[in-house]
């Protein structure tokens, strides 16, 4: 075996070692959900599309509950984000509530002082 033979070998094999090529790109869909979809949409259409869903909303109370409660969300991302797509910046939000937390304890401890005897 010749010096070039194994060094095209060796980089065959190292090329394999990545995972580019495998699997479906980013960003495509599943065809089965994809096909699932269509399916409920045609079904959705076929019996009437918003209108008639907006009927059965205002038939019941329990309908709204569910609607709002279970089929709305469905329409929200599965992932939140924080600006520019990074994570969500929850350390202002967390010192906000303890601050308030707090001062609604010191609240509660004055009055509470305030009605003992003495």
């Amino acid at each position: 075996m010749t010096d070039q033979q194994t060094t095209g070998q060796l980089q065959g094999r190292v090329a394999n070692l990545t995972n580019a090529g495998k699997g479906r790109p980013k960003g495509v869909p599943n065809r089965t959900t994809v096909t699932v979809k269509a399916v409920i949409e045609a079904a959705a259409d076929a019996i009437g599309g918003a209108e008639r869903m907006a009927a059965w909303v205002r038939e019941n109370p329990d309908n709204e509950r569910l609607f709002w409660s279970v089929i709305y969300p469905k329409l929200l991302p599965l992932q939140l984000t924080g600006e520019g797509g990074g994570p969500i910046a929850v350390v202002g939000v967390i010192e906000e509530a303890a601050d308030a937390f707090d001062a609604k304890m010191a609240r509660l401890m004055d009055q509470a002082r305030a009605a003992l005897p003495g």
